[in-house]
């Protein structure tokens, strides 16, 4: 029973379930938890910047947590675990900004507000950029103890995390942001709601679990880097609620919802998720992640240049499908990269 529990095709098999239990648990969670937003009387649109965009990013949340927590506790097995979780971030938004952004841009042309183009966007941009440097402390900082996300790091990201949200909650209160109306926020009674968010919680966290515990047993016996992992499988599965919810404002006609949920996911990500798992315990950083961020601001750097060209303020239909060719061949390179001889040892 335990070889067979220790084959990384049943590791594999338990990850892909485990993830489909961490989208559908955070489904419930955004259902239960907007529900009681309704009952205090908050608005549409502040529960769609909140409890929306926050919903959508509580897969990488829970497994940035407890990557942390897993690595605290043990850190000689669970020492690679950090590299899991910020590969799993860094993936997570290049998947959003190449793939689910392309994708939803391939449905339909994005039109999208002056203050996405000109705010959400460059924040993303800035917000990346802010990381890197924080990372890659013998690059720019001359240590001599290697690279990480220290604690310090952790707080003047959480630091810029709460100005960044006042800022848009703020913002929301002066502008007309009808077009950000979420599509479709289910309201049910406050049992059920709160039913919803209690067993939500409790599926996030089992769903967490089974994904560590796994993904620690394939990377070992597939001999496949924790990184790689993160990157892709992690990376591709947390980012599903994100490509569902574009595509389904895309095919709506609600551009700049697409547009806004991708960029603020991405923003959240960045700024609150990988901080609390660095505030848990500081999360060594491996240059090797250099290339994808720079991956990772070219995109953003390319979707904020397409707002320029053909145009203007809209993410065209070839735009799009340049995103989406550049997104493979980063797949593609990437594939090459990690998945050599020895690359887990």
């Amino acid at each position: 029973m335990t070889a067979l529990l220790s084959h990384p095709l049943v590791a594999l098999a338990i990850v892909l379930l485990s993830i489909f239990i961490l989208i559908k648990s955070a489904d419930y969670l955004v259902e239960g938890a907007s529900s009681v937003a309704k009952v205090y009387g908050l608005s549409d649109i502040f529960i769609g910047l909140t409890i929306v965009a926050f919903g959508t990013s509580f897969p990488e949340m829970f497994i940035t947590i407890f990557a942390s927590v897993f690595s605290l506790m043990d850190a000689e097995t669970y020492v690679k675990m950090p590299n899991l979780a910020i590969g799993t971030i860094i993936g997570s938004n290049i998947f959003n900004t190449m793939f689910v952004l392309g994708i939803a841009g391939f449905i339909h042309s994005l039109n999208c507000k002056k203050p996405t183009v000109w705010r959400e966007i460059p924040m993303s941009l800035g917000i990346t950029l802010l990381f890197f440097v924080l990372v890659n402390d013998t690059m720019f900082f001359g240590s001599e103890t290697g690279d990480s996300l220290s604690r310090i790091d952790s707080i003047i990201m959480l630091i810029g995390f709460v100005a960044f949200f006042y800022f848009i909650i703020k913002s929301s209160a002066s502008e007309d942001n009808s077009h950000l109306a979420f599509p479709g926020i289910q309201v049910v009674s406050a049992g059920k709601a709160w039913t919803y968010i209690i067993v939500s919680v409790l599926g996030l966290t089992i769903g967490t679990i089974l994904i560590l515990s796994n993904i620690h047993t394939l990377a070992k016996s597939a001999n496949i880097s924790y990184e790689f992992l993160g990157l892709t499988l992690l990376a591709f599965g947390t980012s599903l609620p994100e490509l569902s919810t574009a595509a389904v404002a895309s095919f709506r006609r609600k551009a700049d919802f697409a547009m806004a949920s991708v960029v603020g996911s991405n923003i959240f990500n960045l700024l609150f998720i990988l901080p609390i798992g660095g505030l848990v315990n500081p999360m060594p950083f491996d240059p090797k992640l250099d290339f994808d961020l720079y991956c990772l601001m070219g995109g953003t750097a390319l979707l904020f240049i397409a707002m320029f060209t053909g145009k203007k303020k809209k993410l065209d239909q070839w735009e799009a499908f340049i995103l989406l060719a550049a997104f493979f061949v980063y797949l593609i390179y990437i594939i090459f990269r990690d998945t050599t001889p020895g690359v887990n040892s």
